[in-house]
């Protein structure tokens, strides 16, 4: 039991702390190991059914014992059979590691049955012989934990049917040489192997957390804490022009339906009196506390992108485009009325923003087009006098080929509602 508590020291364990890490793995190794464990059960079927051709030679005048042994091994033969057809039968595929457990178990009753049988065989080829077999099939195709169990199992059942069956002590004495050493060696073999694979495991899921971490940095405004305007590019670009795209194919369909997405384009306004008069700073602080008003207004699937210097972008997904002005009226009021303390001694600074806000899809226009509409829908709100939201929608169900976006307001194609 030396080796139980040496395997079983909690150092030593085989398992992760962490509930999930240890299923990740399991899932993953149990994939990984599929092919080997399917070779190693033809390997091991075969070399069991090899050993039908020395039986011939060992068992020489018993054919009584010949006959036990070769009912033995073809008994382990189908088991391996059905135990391999799990694998290839999705419907079967949980009840593998379940078959896998009787092929190993059976593989070892049977190679204990036979040494017990064989009692008047003193060569110690044939124990040998046997122990390599049960080694390759349990040592190659369960976990560690169960294969120590299945292991000692074994040899302890040898023991006792051994005694039962009054063998002799040097045949007993010789077999537990071989069961013990096989077990032991197997034992430390498969420990090796496992943790092996843990250890480039857990290194791939520190990777990919480290890579995972470098990508939302890359991503994310380290001042405000939001997306930045390359996570737009690189991620959320390609969404909304997949969205785009299934818009033109059915654009009736699309119209129907009355969900869009939203782009609300906000630019603080007068800001940069506030670095000029309080400092960069203070103008930071501003910065913080505007997303933060911002990300609470809006809906936790919905996007906030610092867009640029004092420019926010907010993508509102899944929205009736009625209800566009609405959010950005509610967001507008709430900075409106936020006070921003930007100094210890909390003092504060009152600011309003600007808003341009355009659905999206929107009359068969890029994605590239609906921001420049929400800019100009944006500084139209500025020219306005500040503090106000500008809606721009569609007045027609054709194309719109963008020349000029004023041509367009003029003609009456796109409609533009200013609201303080």
């Amino acid at each position: 039991m030396i080796a139980y508590f040496y395997f079983g020291a909690h150092s030593m364990q085989l398992k992760f702390d962490s509930i999930q890490q240890e299923k990740e793995f399991q899932a993953l190794h149990s994939e990984e190991q599929l092919n080997s464990r399917r070779f190693f059960i033809v390997f091991g079927v075969i070399l069991y059914l090899v050993f039908i051709v020395l039986d011939r030679y060992m068992l020489v005048g018993q054919p009584k014992l010949l006959n036990y042994f070769i009912v033995l091994r073809l008994i382990l033969a189908i088991i391996g059979s059905i135990s391999l057809m799990t694998t290839f039968i999705p419907i079967l595929k949980r009840y593998f590691i379940i078959s896998l457990k009787i092929l190993v178990l059976y593989a070892g009753g049977a190679v204990i049955a036979m040494i017990i049988l064989s009692d008047g065989i003193t060569s110690l080829t044939y124990p040998a012989g046997v122990m390599i077999v049960i080694s390759f099939l349990y040592i190659f195709s369960l976990p560690f934990k169960c294969s120590f169990i299945i292991g000692w199992i074994l040899i302890l059942g040898y023991n006792i049917a051994a005694i039962l069956n009054q063998s002799s002590l040097t045949l007993i004495l010789n077999s537990n040489f071989f069961l013990i050493s096989s077990n032991i060696t197997g034992l430390f073999f498969l420990y090796y192997l496992e943790k092996k694979s843990r250890d480039s495991f857990l290194l791939n899921h520190r990777l990919t957390q480290a890579y995972d971490e470098i990508k939302h940095l890359a991503l994310t405004d380290p001042l405000t804490g939001v997306k930045n305007r390359r996570y737009f590019q690189e991620v959320i670009s390609e969404d909304l022009e997949k969205i785009n795209t299934l818009y033109e194919q059915n654009f009736l369909e699309k119209r129907n339906q009355n969900i869009c997405y939203g782009l609300l384009m906000l630019d603080i306004d007068h800001f940069k009196k506030v670095n000029d008069q309080l400092g960069h700073s203070a103008g930071d602080q501003v910065l913080k506390q505007v997303s933060k008003v911002i990300k609470e207004e809006v809906r936790h699937d919905d996007i906030v992108v610092r867009w640029g210097g004092e420019e926010f972008l907010v993508i509102l997904k899944n929205i009736n485009p009625h209800h566009l002005n609405s959010v950005a009226q509610k967001v507008k009021k709430k900075i409106e009325a936020h006070d921003f303390i930007y100094d210890e001694q909390n003092h504060f600074v009152k600011k309003t923003v600007s808003m341009g806000v355009v659905p999206f899809p929107f009359n068969h226009i890029s994605l590239e087009e609906a921001i420049k509409f929400a800019d100009y829908a944006l500084y139209h709100s500025k020219d306005s006098g500040r503090n106000r939201v500008t809606v721009i929608t569609s007045n027609t169900d054709k194309e719109i080929q963008i020349t000029s976006i004023e041509q367009l307001v003029a003609d009456q194609r796109v409609i533009m509602t200013t609201i303080e």
